[in-house]
């Protein structure tokens, strides 16, 4: 089921049209996360959603992506065995913590990619990838909040809701799902 009410992007800041979304608490730091989500090359290894990510320009530059760099992805849908669905995206907003605030509660992380190749009046897609710091556990050990979602505006939403919306429903909640796994699990970090 769709979020309601629509979740705001930087490029939608209204939060017109319909929004897929998934969140979870992650007994980890959430600059041990960041890290995770902004290594696209391991994506494959804990990401049954989006399995490719890949930005050319930045790695050609040995450097993190920036607003503007375009690349593609793939993305299974309706299950961690489907064909992939290649999109072509750009980066729309990449936010993190200033230097020194990085562990202090509220703190967030946060990159952006829009869709291309679609008229922009006939539908504007644009995911958001969040972490933010949390207060400790009772444990006393670091966790934070991850965060995805998708608002797709325009007349073209609709249709997407009623052909893959449960689809792009259960895919946000796995790939929440496989992060915390991957994170808690202490798979981040290892060589496979």
């Amino acid at each position: 089921m769709p979020h309601t009410p629509s979740l705001p992007t930087p490029a939608n800041p209204s939060a017109a049209g319909t929004t897929y979304h998934s969140a979870a608490t992650i007994q980890a730091p959430a600059a041990k996360v960041w890290r995770v989500l902004m290594d696209f090359d391991s994506y494959d290894k804990w990401n049954t959603f989006t399995t490719r990510v890949s930005f050319p320009s930045a790695a050609s530059a040995s450097r993190p992506p920036i607003i503007g760099d375009v690349g593609d992805l793939d993305a299974r849908i309706a299950s961690p065995t489907a064909t992939p669905n290649l999109t072509r995206v750009e980066i729309s907003a990449v936010e993190v913590p200033r230097e020194g605030e990085e562990g202090k509660v509220g703190a967030k992380y946060m990159i952006c990619w829009k869709a291309l190749g679609y008229p922009t009046w006939s539908l504007r897609p644009e995911r958001v990838q969040e972490v933010e710091v949390l207060e400790p556990g009772e444990d006393g050990k670091e966790r934070c909040e991850f965060r995805s979602w998708e608002t797709m505006a325009g007349p073209l939403a609709a249709v997407v809701r009623r052909v893959v919306g449960g689809g792009l429903d259960g895919a946000f909640a796995r790939m929440v799902q496989d992060l915390k796994s991957w994170m808690e699990g202490g798979m981040e970090g290892r060589e496979e």
